[in-house]
């Protein structure tokens, strides 16, 4: 290796890329729980960061977490645990937003019994 580039931008890449040049994403692969464990022994902090607002969200519906996160985004007296509910709270309504245009279109096609057969009128 001669050189190494950290995220390079769309232009640098496509010239490297266009070189021949290797390009690495580090894939990993683990069950959620174990990466869970590895974040705490490795970032306790940030662990605790996220535990606090999985705490606060608790079992509550969408709506409701989406208030949640709203409050720990405004008042936590830990910057971290702002930043990162602030960062859930605008993923979830983008994931929200996305859902809601994958179910727009007429409302009898969502109504319609299914396997129906026409009726015809003389």
């Amino acid at each position: 290796m001669k050189r190494f580039w950290e995220k390079p931008n769309a232009c640098v890449a496509q010239s490297l890329y266009a070189g021949g040049h290797l390009c690495s994403t580090m894939v990993a692969v683990a069950r959620a729980g174990v990466l869970w464990d590895l974040i705490g022994t490795a970032q306790p902090e940030l662990r605790r960061s996220f535990d606090r607002i999985r705490l606060a969200l608790g079992t509550a519906g969408a709506s409701e977490s989406l208030l949640t996160l709203e409050r720990i985004a405004q008042a936590d007296e830990d910057q971290t645990v702002r930043r990162l509910a602030s960062e859930a709270k605008n993923k979830v309504e983008q994931h929200q937003a996305g859902m809601q245009n994958q179910l727009k279109g007429p409302a009898e096609t969502f109504l319609k019994p299914k396997d129906t057969a026409p009726s015809h009128r003389h």
